[in-house]
């Protein structure tokens, strides 16, 4: 944990407390200054001109060169007090006016400095008079004012100086109010697209300080159910918060027979009794005021062993699902329940305090029982359990740390957030930055583990004293919690005595401990049991007995078992021979440690397996070789396929742009042929005489008549005979010109696909937009049929 510096100082001072001198003085100055405080201390300091100092220079520098924490005062800002004084107090702001020389010049104060505007009240707050300048008609004047002592100028100062500083809060306050309502404004405009987010979503999860975070954005949203989970855990004003005036239904799941929240002053809660209350939950409240509710009466999480218990205390119509019925018992333990009792004392943790241990100053915590968790642990490891089937409880913080401490040797304890926050503010944790990687098990406070669960719970009850206190344990809520939290075992260890004679939980601990009792699971010791010899038995009551009694997880006996060499036998004492029921046995898996002359047959079949595993791997490689290297093949011969593809397709495009450019350039001749054609002819029929030309219309009335149609150009290449056939013959339909059929016949070439009907379609006159959707069709039926996607339910925009 780091230390403050100058803690004693910063933290710790009183009045009347000496302070501390720095480690590095400079007496040679320091003695002499104090003596003579006016003194030149221009040797000292190496200047180039004198440096004398004022008493109240000379003790500040006495402070700072003397003492490991000293506070210099700054000068008053006599430039601000004027500007203050001028409207608050008029008459001493005349008082402290210097009058203007008639003749320009300036003049020159006591200490040969020229005099400013500030001279007289500086001299005003020292308790000096007005120098020269007491005849001035301004100075008579105010003369009740220069009259004043110095104690009540001092205090008349001290009102100038608050007022300023009220005046400068004032600013300061107004100044963060508008930028609060500017910063509002930037995160609304910024929250808009999380509100456009919002509306788009059917369910809308947060934590109540995610509600309450976000209140100006689910306002927007404007949800009308508000479903609150753990709502027995949640303060009322936190759920209160969530809800909006959009809100018009709200469903609470929880259980008020469970821990309630968690407040810091154990004075306002329902415990203390005092009608505060504040940790008394929505849900709480409605159900003692006899609100209609619902309860589920089935139970998923736990083996009916441990269910006997919360039926019995808590819950009378709870009922078992099937799926807790037939469970495997708890290996290596006499029963699935244990309660471990014992007498040996606790002790106080005064580093830390529990929140809800009615304000006590200082925490428990149990050695012993730190021990027993600790060889427990190490046991249920022995019988194949891992750290994710374990959790280790405890009530109280200062047991937690002890457990943490005890167990991180061999484990890497893990701590929630609220328990880890808890031991960090006193100053408990400190991260282990381990550097081989051990198994992690979950330790947790109970009142931090509500809603969890696992395999095996291990829980140390940690008091045990001879005045029967066992402090926030009365609960009934945190015992309802703690017995149900183990899905197959659960592992209970704590002095039973004091728990029942206590004063105010002896009736709740009486009732739990008689059905221990009853049903057989009170024991003095850990009550283990051999797995190979079922009839061996023990309990064991202290931590060092385990390695007498079961060193190895099981009884005393010689293992005996074979290994895998079928020579030699296990020289181990009796130990579980698998982790887990389906695993095969451990001994198939331990290597002979036996010593011989010869070599031993296990060690043959060793170098053997090792050879065979070595050209296993050498094939292994080979093949992965071989597949990259084809695959690298393939991906160089598919890039070479694709460039030939499209080095095709640039050559066919520029193809079809040359025959087109061609075609352009011959229709363009023709048409010059015809032009060129029908200006000989115009001017031919010009030259005719007037008489042969034709006679102009005899009907002016008469619309004109339609402009000849142009004559249609002849394909190339087509037999002029052909169109000169008469009969009834007619002319093949000429072919023009289309894109959609140019890029089938594209397709045609380059990809060799085949469709007579698409032909047909091509050879029809026009439809170029169709043609173009045929096309498009065409290309999306490939595509969907390379992907592998059904066309039974495609649409594809037919008319």
């Amino acid at each position: 944990m780091q230390v403050l510096p100058l803690s004693e100082e910063i933290l710790f001072w009183e009045d009347g407390k000496a302070i501390g001198s720095p480690p590095v003085g400079v007496p040679q100055l320091t003695i002499r200054l104090a003596r003579d405080p006016g003194m030149d201390i221009q040797p000292y300091l190496d200047t180039p001109k004198p440096i004398r100092l004022d008493i109240c220079q000379a003790r500040s520098l006495l402070a700072g060169l003397n003492q490991r924490l000293s506070l210099i005062q700054g000068p008053p800002d006599f430039d601000s007090l004027l500007s203050y004084i001028e409207f608050e107090d008029p008459d001493y702001f005349e008082a402290f006016q210097i009058p203007t020389p008639e003749d320009g010049m300036s003049i020159v104060g006591p200490d040969n400095k020229p005099v400013d505007n500030t001279f007289l009240i500086s001299r005003w707050t020292r308790g000096e008079d007005p120098w020269l300048f007491q005849f001035e008609p301004n100075i008579e004047h105010a003369v009740a004012i220069w009259n004043m002592d110095f104690d009540a100028r001092q205090q008349k100062l001290a009102s100038w100086k608050y007022g300023i500083v009220k005046e400068i809060v004032e600013e300061v306050c107004d100044a963060g109010k508008s930028y609060n309502g500017c910063q509002d404004e930037v995160n609304r405009k910024f929250g808009e697209s999380l509100v456009v987010q919002l509306k788009t979503k059917r369910i809308i999860g947060c934590t109540t300080t995610g509600a309450a975070k976000y209140t100006e954005d689910l306002r927007a949203v404007a949800p009308d159910v508000l479903l609150v989970e753990e709502a027995g855990e949640i303060l009322e004003s936190h759920v209160i918060t969530a809800l909006s005036s959009s809100t018009t239904q709200m469903i609470l799941i929880g259980d008020h027979k469970q821990l309630r929240p968690k407040v810091n002053n154990y004075k306002l809660t329902v415990e203390k009794g005092d009608g505060y209350d504040l940790n008394r939950s929505l849900f709480e409240r409605l159900v003692l005021k006899g609100f209609p509710h619902v309860a589920l009466s089935a139970q998923h999480r736990m083996r009916p062993e441990v269910s006997a218990f919360i039926r019995a205390l808590t819950y009378p119509g709870l009922t078992d699902a099937p799926k807790t019925q037939g469970r495997e018992n708890i290996r290596g333990l006499q029963k699935n329940v244990v309660f471990i009792d014992h007498r040996k004392p606790e002790d106080d943790d005064k580093r830390i305090s529990d929140r809800a241990d009615g304000g006590s100053p200082s925490s428990k915590q149990n050695s012993f029982e730190v021990k027993m968790v600790l060889r427990i642990v190490r046991f249920l490891a022995q019988q194949g359990y891992g750290s994710d089937n374990i959790v280790i409880l405890t009530p109280y913080l200062g047991q937690l740390s002890m457990l943490r401490d005890a167990l991180k040797n061999e484990t890497d304890p893990i701590l929630n957030d609220l328990d880890s926050n808890d031991l960090a503010r006193a100053g408990l944790l400190q991260d282990a930055n381990q550097k081989n990687k051990k198994t992690r098990i979950r330790l947790a406070t109970i009142d931090n583990y509500q809603g969890e669960e696992s395999d095996i719970v291990v829980a140390s009850l940690c008091r045990s004293n001879t005045s029967n206190a066992i402090g926030f344990m009365d609960s009934p809520e945190r015992l309802n919690v703690l017995i149900s939290r183990a899905r197959n075992g659960l592992i209970l260890i704590g002095n039973s005595s004091t728990f029942e004679h206590s004063k105010k939980g002896g009736k709740l601990w009486t009732d739990f401990l008689t059905l221990v009792r009853n049903g057989r699971y009170m024991f003095k010791g850990f009550p283990v049991r051999c797995e190979r010899h079922p009839n061996w038995t023990m309990e064991i009551e202290n931590p060092d007995d385990f390695d007498t009694h079961s060193p190895d997880g099981g009884c005393t006996e010689p293992c005996g078992a074979m290994l895998k060499c079928q020579v030699h036998v296990c020289d181990r004492r009796c130990h579980p021979i698998r982790t887990a029921p389906n695993n095969p046995d451990v001994h198939l898996t331990m290597l002979c440690k036996a010593t011989f002359t010869d070599k031993c047959p296990c060690e043959k079949e060793m170098k053997l397996l090792e050879k065979q595993a070595k050209l296993d791997l050498e094939a292994k490689e080979k093949r992965e070789a071989a597949e990259r290297e084809h695959d690298l093949r393939m991906t160089e011969l598919e890039a070479r396929l694709q460039y030939e593809m499209e080095a095709l397709g640039d050559l066919q495009k520029a193809k079809d742009r040359e025959d087109e450019a061609r075609q352009k350039e011959k229709d363009i001749e023709e048409i010059k042929k015809k032009v060129k054609k029908a200006a000989t002819r115009a001017a031919h029929d010009l030259n005719k005489p007037s008489s042969s030309r034709s006679p102009p219309s005899q009907t002016p009335s008469n619309p004109p008549s339609r402009p000849p149609t142009p004559p249609q150009k002849q394909p190339t290449g087509q037999n002029q005979s052909t169109h000169q056939s008469t009969g009834n013959q007619s002319a093949p339909r000429p072919k023009s010109q289309s894109a959609a059929r140019d890029k089938w016949e594209y397709q045609k070439r380059v990809e060799g696909v085949q469709s007579d009907a698409i032909d047909k379609i091509m050879d029809m006159t026009g439809l170029e937009e169709v043609k173009e959707q045929i096309l498009r069709i065409k290309a999306k039926i490939d595509t969907m049929k390379r992907q592998g996607v059904a066309l039974n339910k495609e649409r594809f925009n037919l008319v």
